[in-house]
Order: C-alpha cells, then structure tokens, then sequence
C-alpha cells in the first residue's frame, strides 16, 4: 500500500505540540469549504477546498510546519512538529490529525462508484463502508461536516481501490473527478 502512497492520499499527521485541550481555532463555517480561525499560539493555517471534500487546519510556526492540498479529489490539511528533516513525510498515511476540520460531499463522492464499476474493479467494502458512514450524516448538497474517524475509513477502502489502478487507470481516474467540478 505504501508503494503509491505519495502520489495518493496523503492524509494528516502529527498532534500539536500544545496540548489537544488548548482551543486553537474556531469551528468551520457552512457551506462547501473550511475555514479555520487561527489564534495564537497555533496562528498559521491553511485550507484545502477540494471536489469531495474540504479541510483545513492551524498550526504554530514556531514549532511546527503544515501543509494543505487536494490528492485524488480529496482534501488533505495536516501539520507536524517541526522534529527532523521530513516532517511532511507521506508514509504516515491515515494518521489523522484531530485538530483538522474536515467537510466531506457524500453526493459527490458517491459519483466514483460509477468510474470504478467501469473498470471492472469491486468496490463492495468501499460501497458498504461508505453506506453505514453516509447514515450517520444528514447529506445535503453541499459539503457536511464528518468527524475525522469516518473519514479515514472512508479514505482507507478509497486508497485500496486506487493502488489497484494500473497507470492508465490513474490517468483516467484524473480525467474524471476533473470532468465532475
């Protein structure tokens, strides 16, 4: 799994270096993309709004470094502590950073059924893993807030699905979330 992870998802990493109890930020607004409101100590940040999804998250910059990005349709908004030469290592795929806000489109995400059943590729774990998550949400037209834990579900079965793609699949997986926007 980790042989594509670099070009696939990358998802958030680190906790902040102050204490999870320290509010740093202010909820998301509504909407389709994420705000945050960064106060200090943590008063950088930055957001990520992508074709399934939306995030954003604060960081200090005095101890920590934090990236936002969009990687096969999805929003990623991670930070690290500033502790060694690669602290925006992709290889720490799936460890989530608790202090991102997170919106996800159900509706939209959904729409990949489609291109994956065109390539012959089972999407059964992902579909039913999708399906018990997107009942616990009220999904609208525009992007809802999930919590950080479903995502990653959601995220785990979506990169299995891509790392079984051949090159040319990857290709026109690009091709189609793009023809979505």
């Amino acid at each position: 799994m980790k042989k594509y992870i670099s070009s696939i998802i990358i998802l958030i990493v680190a906790n902040l270096a102050y204490g999870q109890t320290e509010p740093n930020y202010a909820a998301p607004g509504g909407g389709g993309s994420t705000n945050c409101n960064c106060t200090l100590p943590s008063n950088s940040g930055c957001n990520a709004d992508c074709l399934f999804s939306s995030c954003c998250v604060c960081w200090n910059p005095n101890t920590q470094t934090g990236a936002c990005g969009c990687y096969w349709g999805v929003a990623t908004c991670r930070n690290a502590s500033n502790v060694g030469s690669s602290t925006m290592n992709s290889s720490n795929f799936g460890e989530l950073n608790p202090d991102a806000h997170i919106k996800f489109s159900f509706e939209k995400f959904n729409l990949l059924f489609d291109f994956f059943k065109s390539k012959d590729i089972n999407t059964e774990t992902l579909k039913t893993r999708f399906n018990n998550i997107k009942s616990n949400y009220v999904a609208t037209t525009e992007k809802v807030a999930i919590a950080n834990s479903d995502f990653a579900l959601i995220l785990n079965e979506y990169s299995k699905l891509i790392n079984l793609l051949n090159l040319k699949q990857k290709e026109d997986l690009n091709i189609y979330i793009n023809s979505l926007k």
